[in-house]
């Protein structure tokens, strides 16, 4: 089974979500991507785009290829400002952006892109960027920044840690965070996540994912799989096909 950080948070957070959001790749019609993602996606891009070509213009120009919503802290300003405070703030240089990696966990195989590894006073780092307010923003448990680094030193035992570069939209801050993790804090996890794996695997084999109603309004809106979690059976496939279409990025786990 082929799995990413997205696909296993949504899996522990309810299997039932994770099956539609994955499994299935149902996505609601007419519906249209949340600003976290768009404004996370939007300085992403915008600091890679800095990376390859050295240019804060170039940069900010990105930023015009993405139709961020309105919202009072994620929007187009703020990123504008959010990714120009970065550049002049110092960036460590990269030897690489956005690499594809994996490695296996069992009979798994964890899929996963490097925002960047850096060389920090000859020493190699795991970068990723995150667009996250602070008070979400946890480094451990994290089954991302964990995996990150352990896929990184799978490969390169130099790889020292991971540095996050929290894009903090509420306050206009761009801050360095280090990550530490040690070999067996990753072995361990890598155990527990096969674990959960064999779960999930077990769920697809009977056809059978249990639902959480802890996510029912997780992270703060109602979940998006609700009406076909309380819909009886027999009407459950006239409302995928009523409300309901593929994404089959998330089908593919391609993105």
């Amino acid at each position: 089974m082929l799995i990413r950080s997205s696909v296993l948070a949504e899996f522990k957070l309810c299997p039932r979500r994770a099956h539609y959001a994955y499994d299935l790749g149902l996505m609601r019609k007419g519906g249209r991507p949340s600003v976290d993602l768009v404004f996370g996606k939007a300085v992403h891009k915008a600091v890679e785009v800095f990376h390859k070509s050295g240019s804060l213009d170039s940069a900010l120009q990105a930023l015009d290829d993405f139709d961020i919503p309105p919202d009072r802290d994620k929007n187009v300003e703020r990123a504008r400002l959010l990714v120009t405070m970065y550049v002049q703030g110092k960036p460590l240089k990269l030897v690489e952006s956005e690499k594809d990696f994996s490695f296996k966990i069992g009979r798994h195989v964890w899929k996963g892109r490097f925002d960047g590894i850096a060389d920090v006073n000859g020493a190699l780092y795991v970068v990723e960027h995150k667009t996250t307010k602070p008070f979400y923003l946890q480094t451990k448990p994290n089954d991302q920044f964990i995996a990150y680094w352990g896929g990184a030193r799978i490969t390169n035992k130099d790889v020292q840690g991971v540095i996050v570069n929290n894009f903090d939209p509420e306050r206009c801050e761009v801050r360095r965070i280090l990550v530490s993790f040690s070999w067996e804090e990753f072995q361990r996890w890598r155990e527990e996540t096969k674990l959960v794996l064999s779960f999930y695997q077990r769920c697809k084999t009977s056809g059978i994912f249990p639902k959480s109603p802890f996510a029912c309004k997780a992270y703060g809106r109602e979940c998006p799989y609700r009406i076909l979690c309380t819909a009886d059976p027999e009407t459950r496939k006239r409302i995928i096909e009523d409300f309901f279409e593929i994404n089959h990025e998330a089908v593919e786990l391609s993105w």
